[in-house]
This record gives C-alpha cells, sequence and structure tokens, in this order.
C-alpha cells in the first residue's frame, strides 16, 4: 500500500489539504482435499482400510493421495483507490465572531477479482468473479457562533449552532464467469463468458443540526439530530453463489432428520437497498471550579435504523420456517435440498442508551495521577428482521441479532507518572452477563440441547510500564527513546464458560490468554 497527502495554506485562514490511499492485496491458497478425482467414496474407503500403518511408506510409498486427492485453489485479488480533498476556513464575520466552513469531497474506487475453484489448479481456464464499486460524496459543515465570551452576556457564555450536509452517491457491478458443466461429474468443463450485471446506483442527501450552549466556565450543553445513509457493500450487492455443504449438522423441524449435506445459496442479494438512519444525541458536560481537572460528560442517544441490511444462519432459518420457509427447498423425499442465506433488508431497528466519561488529573505524594472512567448503558436495541415475527429486543443477545450490544460495558484506567523518567499503568474491561440463543451451537459446543446459555459477567486486567531512556546512549541524535513492558489478561482469563467437548470461548476474550510484550519507541 501507499499513502500521500499535502497541506496548504490558500490564506493565512483557509488551509486545504488532499489525501491519497492506495493498496493492493493478492491472496492465493492451494490446500489438499479429497476431489472430484474421487470416482466413488467406497473406493477411497476400501484403499484407505488396506493400508498397513505399521508399514514404513517412506520406502514402501502408496499412491492413495495422488490417486483421490486434488489441490483446489482460492484466489482474491483487491484493489483500493481512495481520494479526499478538504477545506477549512471563515466563510464570514459577524457580531459573535467568525462562521466556520469546513468542506470537501470524496472519491473510493475498489476493484475486487477472485474464485474459490473447486477444480485443480492447472485448468487455466478458470476466470475470476470481477467487481467494482465506485463511492462519491461532497459534503460542507458551518459552525455558527450566535452567542461569543467577548459579548460578557450575564449566565451565556458562548452559543454555538452547527449546520451540515453530504451527498452521496453509490455505485456497483460485477461481471460473473459463466460455464458449462460436466453432466456427469457436475463441475465447471467449459468456460461460456462472462455474465454482466448492470450498476446499481444509489445517492442520499443527509443533513445535521446541532447546537452548543455554555452558560459558564463549568457547565455545557450540546444535543444534534442527524440523518445517515449506508451502502450495501460490493458482497452484499453481488450475485448470489451456490456451493454444496457436506459437512453440516443442522437440525430439521420437519423431518426430525440431521442435514449434513445441503446446496447453499449463498454470497450477495442484488435486490437489497441502503439503510438509512436518524440520530438523537443530547448530552451535558461539566468542568467544576472547586474540582480542577475533573471532566465529567453524560450524554443520551437514540438511533432509528430503517431498510437494515441483515442475514440469518442456515438453522435459524430451519427453527423459523414460518417466516422463511421460501428459502428452503426440499427434494422428493421431503428432504432439505437447498437452503438461501443470502442477505436481505429487515423493517427496522431502534436502539438508545447513555455513554458516560469521566477523567480526573491531580498530583499525589507518589507523582502526577490521571484517572479515567467509562460506562455505557444500552437500554433496547429492538429489531423486527421480517413481517411475520414482532420486534424483539436483543440487548444482552448474541445468536438471535448480529452485533447485538451488551446492557453495560465499561473500562477504567489509572496512569501514574512517578518522574520525567518512569511511569505505570493499570487498565481494566467489564463486560456485563449474556445469553446464547443459538441452538444448534449450544448443542454442538456443550452436548446438551439448550434454548439458551448464559454467559457470566467478565472483568479483564492490563498493566503496563514505560521508562525513558537516557539520550546519550543515541548520540544526542533523537528527540526521545522509551521503553515499554506490559502484560494484557493479567490474570490469563480467556473465560471458557463450561466443561465440554469444545468449551465456550467467550467472544470477549482472547484464547491466547495472558499476553507479555516489550517494545522499544524513538522520535526524531
Amino acid at each position: 500500500k501507499a499513502a500521500a497527502g499535502f497541506t496548504f495554506d490558500l490564506t493565512p485562514r483557509w488551509i486545504l489539504s488532499g489525501d491519497y490511499a492506495w493498496s493492493q492485496s493478492d491472496i492465493r491458497i492451494q490446500y489438499a482435499r479429497k476431489g472430484r478425482v474421487n470416482p466413488k467414496a467406497s473406493a477411497w474407503d476400501s484403499e484407505l482400510d488396506s493400508i498397513d500403518f505399521l508399514e514404513d511408506y517412506t520406502t514402501a510409498a502408496t499412491d492413495i493421495f495422488s490417486k483421490y486427492w486434488n489441490y483446489p485453489v482460492t484466489h482474491t485479488q483487491q484493489t483500493l483507490h481512495d481520494m479526499s480533498l478538504r477545506a477549512t476556513g471563515p466563510a464570514a464575520s459577524w457580531y459573535a465572531g467568525d462562521i466556520q466552513l469546513a468542506t470537501g469531497i470524496e472519491h473510493r474506487r475498489y476493484n475486487s477479482e477472485g474464485y474459490a475453484e473447486h477444480a485443480s489448479v492447472d485448468n487455466p481456464w478458470i476466470k475470476p468473479t470481477e467487481r467494482q464499486s465506485t463511492a462519491s460524496s461532497a459534503y460542507g459543515e458551518f459552525n455558527i457562533p450566535l452567542i461569543s465570551p467577548q459579548l460578557n452576556l450575564p449566565f451565556a457564555k458562548s452559543l454555538d449552532i452547527q449546520l451540515a450536509g453530504r451527498y452521496e452517491r453509490f455505485a456497483v457491478e460485477s461481471d460473473t464467469p459463466q460455464y458449462e458443466l460436466d453432466p456427469a461429474t457436475k463441475y465447471k468443463s467449459k468456460f461460456l463468458g462472462y455474465k454482466h450485471s448492470n450498476a446499481s446506483k444509489y445517492d442520499a442527501l443527509t443533513p445535521m443540526v446541532g447546537f452548543k450552549f455554555a452558560p459558564n466556565d463549568q457547565l455545557m450543553f450540546r444535543a444534534s439530530y442527524s440523518e445517515g445513509f449506508v451502502t450495501p457493500s460490493v458482497g452484499q450487492i453481488s450475485e448470489a453463489t451456490s456451493s454444496q455443504v457436506s459437512n453440516a449438522n443442522l437440525k430439521d423441524p420437519v423431518t426430525g432428520k440431521t442435514v449434513t449435506s445441503y446446496e447453499s445459496i449463498s454470497g450477495g442479494n442484488p435486490d437489497i437497498t441502503p439503510e438509512s438512519s436518524k440520530s438523537i444525541n443530547a448530552g451535558i458536560v461539566l468542568t467544576p471550579e472547586f474540582i480542577p481537572d475533573l471532566r465529567l460528560s453524560v450524554d443520551y442517544y437514540q438511533i432509528k435504523k430503517s431498510n437494515n441490511i441483515s442475514s440469518i444462519s442456515a438453522q435459524y432459518i430451519l427453527d423459523n420456517l414460518g417466516a422463511y420457509g421460501s428459502r428452503v427447498k426440499r427434494n422428493a423425499n421431503g428432504d432439505v435440498a437447498s437452503i438461501d442465506t443470502t442477505p436481505f433488508n429487515a423493517l427496522d431497528l431502534k436502539t438508545s442508551g447513555i455513554d458516560t466519561s469521566l477523567s480526573y488529573k491531580f498530583d499525589s505524594a507518589v507523582g502526577d495521577l490521571n484517572f479515567n472512567l467509562g460506562y455505557t448503558y444500552v437500554k433496547e436495541y429492538i429489531q423486527q428482521s421480517n413481517l411475520q415475527d414482532p420486534a424483539k429486543d436483543f440487548v444482552g443477545i448474541v445468536g438471535g441479532s448480529d452485533d447485538a450490544p451488551l446492557k453495560r460495558r465499561a473500562n477504567a484506567s489509572v496512569h501514574l507518572q512517578a518522574n520525567d523518567t518512569w511511569g505505570f499503568g493499570w487498565a481494566t474491561q467489564y463486560y456485563s452477563s449474556y445469553n446464547m440463543t443459538n441452538a444448534a451451537a449450544i448443542l454442538n459446543q456443550t452436548g446438551t440441547a439448550a434454548k439458551t446459555l448464559k454467559i457470566d459477567d467478565q472483568i479483564y486486567h492490563d498493566i503496563y510500564a514505560t521508562a525513558k531512556l537516557p539520550m546519550q546512549y543515541f548520540g544526542g541524535k533523537l528527540d526521545s527513546a522509551q521503553l515499554g513492558f506490559g502484560v494484557s489478561n493479567l490474570f490469563n482469563d480467556y473465560t471458557v464458560d463450561m466443561s465440554s467437548r469444545q468449551g465456550y470461548l467467550s467472544k470477549y476474550s482472547d484464547v491466547r490468554g495472558r499476553q507479555y510484550y516489550l517494545n522499544l519507541k524513538f522520535s526524531f
């Protein structure tokens, strides 16, 4: 990847800046597996049973693997161009001060080529799926002072109004290779050409209005209203693809059978449309004079989204056939033949909560102490994902809704700067309990059938120390040098919540457990 940028003073008060970033990744993974050249599973099993594993096959080799295994490849190439141009400065001046303007344009182009081919890699005619998306936007934001400290008004130190608007335009298109299938093996045998999908285009103009009011130096009120526009990703809006799943473990409530193999319809859905949102934020900031260097902020937020892009698992579809029965196809015997898990637009989402932040800095007998505390309380995360089911609050639930938040989260840290050389710190993260609702995952991980499983509260601790190094060791050529040492997850709490065949690892923990790190930082 590469990036470049500039900053230019158009006038003493106007600044123009621009950035360009380019990145490209090329990933090729080749791996062995029992592939399509295997004529019959029974033949594979028969020859496998005949192997004498006590024999030294380094001198008496067997060709069973070369006969039945092939080497497919997964290849993905992605290129991203990201450009922006911004300008800031006073648009006008009036009685309360300068009216500031921030404006800019942005453009992003994303190209992707990739395939996961089941055939052998020595088939040179296999073609990648090509996708391209572009996103262009322009924005402007005014900060308008209505009251300034220079006016010396009683009970009103400052009042600022923010007005902003953003226009976005998004387009995506793709070229998908088409093949002729071999009647016997059902695998691709001949490249027929590309199928081009017309570009899907969306655009929107979203506003924002807000204010900040400070009656004095110790108190400030703030509030804002804004609208948002979230476009589908390239993968979400691409053509759907099908693949054969052969190692599934799904429960079919209709037949009572375990579904081990089926055709999975996944990938994208060209019919989905962008998400939109409306947000309200209101808060207060306290900096009391009787406690110097203390800052407390409390903010309330409410977000309403519509047209949410959602996805659901194959088991969730089977468990809710009343709502998603059309996504399941069955064969003549009534068994599951295919399941469609492509994304779709759900109805809406509403969430609200409170964010609190506290910081305090003071001198102590052992040095300068800096304390920080953050706390988030989520009141609701109500989502209705289909017309048949009522809206449901997913706060503290994993499995029923992707990215559902916890009821409570908190973090705290203390940093002690003992002197000009040494610094010490401690940090902790708290996650409230949550419930798993994916019955298939619970059964798979615990061996016991259950609809829900509660995961207890979790707390993790980190410690660190820093030391500035004497500059004479570096010949005086550096501005500063600092050595750092720390321990993450001090008490090795990786939180396996139950004893089972596989164990359940909390989504907020780290399977590596306690980690030590040492770093050296130079500034010059």
